[in-house]
């Protein structure tokens, strides 16, 4: 009996064994399992209602609201004339009353799309291709963007900063602390609200070493143009009295040189050194763009001067070749 059961457990291991073998897996294979070849990652924002995107003038079925991003200057403005600063400012980008309950009710900052945006990571040592290991290690994440991606800016409005005062690293320097954060609810409007269609483009960001040549790739094609909806410069004073007006464009559209779309190709990187990019002298650090890709052509529909009434009409220019601009941004 003890041997029949001896063989009947060989024989049950000897039939199963197809089930517990040991393969060998392709990255294709532990990528569905483990991440191997990479993450992916998408984000959906909220589903709009209807009645949201009646009241909000879009078509993309998802989109983020946010109230209003606000960038304190604590200082004020300083120059070579005026070294001590003038009371700390603040730009508000969306709507002035929900950085400060006194000031007026302006448009939201908002985001929207139909598809997700599609977020993929991926390492690498630094070596060459088929090599175990490197000395060059970069973290790549390429950013995609929805086709119908819709950016609102919200209005752009100056007021007086609150957080002034307020050391860097102090307690009350949290945003939470209402007492002393937010603005002083006297915003003035600067600029309206913009609609900026970006859809269909993507950005490769690289950390560590950027063997792409730039800390961030933008690059796709976006159909029909980059697209910049009511642009609008606005002036709320005349000479101290309510009289101002805007300075305007219903639309302004950059495509491709002869091509009814616009592709996208630009770099973005950080530098110490910001001067030396157009053979200067080092100066401050600073966010540079540098721009490469077509020739494009730019439409300005409907440009208006003081009110809606006052149009200058279209204004076009043709053939733009503006490959190897440098954009530079600087704090002080």
């Amino acid at each position: 009996m003890k041997l029949f059961t001896q063989l009947a457990l060989v024989t049950a291991i000897a039939t199963s064994g197809s089930a517990f073998a040991m393969q060998t897996m392709n990255d294709s294979d532990l990528s569905a399992t483990t991440g191997q070849d990479g993450i992916t990652i998408l984000i959906a924002p909220p589903k709009l209602t209807g009645a949201q995107q009646t009241s909000l003038g879009v078509t993309q079925t998802n989109g983020i609201l946010i109230g209003a991003a606000v960038l304190h200057d604590k200082d004020g403005i300083v120059d070579a004339t005026n070294t001590t600063g003038t009371s700390g400012g603040a730009i508000i980008i969306g709507d002035a009353k929900q950085a400060n309950a006194a000031n007026t009710a302006g448009t939201q900052l908002g985001i929207f799309g139909s598809t997700p945006i599609s977020v993929v990571l991926d390492a690498s040592g630094g070596g060459a291709a088929g090599s175990v290991s490197g000395t060059s290690p970069v973290l790549n994440v390429k950013l995609g963007l929805p086709s119908d991606l819709l950016i609102r800016t919200g209005d752009i409005s100056v007021d007086g900063s609150n957080r002034g005062a307020i050391a860097v690293g102090a307690a009350g320097a949290t945003a939470a602390n209402a007492a002393v954060g937010g603005t002083t609810g006297n915003a003035v409007k600067v600029l309206n609200s913009m609609d900026i269609a970006l859809g269909g483009a993507t950005m490769n960001i690289q950390l560590g070493h950027t063997p792409q040549g730039a800390f961030i790739n933008a690059a796709g094609t976006i159909t029909g143009g980059l697209s910049i909806a009511n642009l609008s410069v606005h002036d709320a004073t005349y000479d101290g009295v309510s009289l101002g007006g805007d300075l305007g464009v219903s639309r302004l559209t950059v495509t491709d040189t002869g091509s009814a779309n616009l592709t996208l190709n630009a770099g973005i990187t950080v530098t110490k050194d910001v001067g030396t990019l157009w053979g200067g002298a080092a100066s401050a650090g600073g966010l540079v763009i540098t721009t490469a890709g077509n020739a494009s052509d730019i439409m300005l529909q409907n440009v208006t001067l003081g009110s809606a009434n006052s149009t200058l009409g279209d204004l076009q220019l043709i053939n733009v070749q503006s490959a190897g601009t440098h954009i530079a941004i600087q704090g002080h």
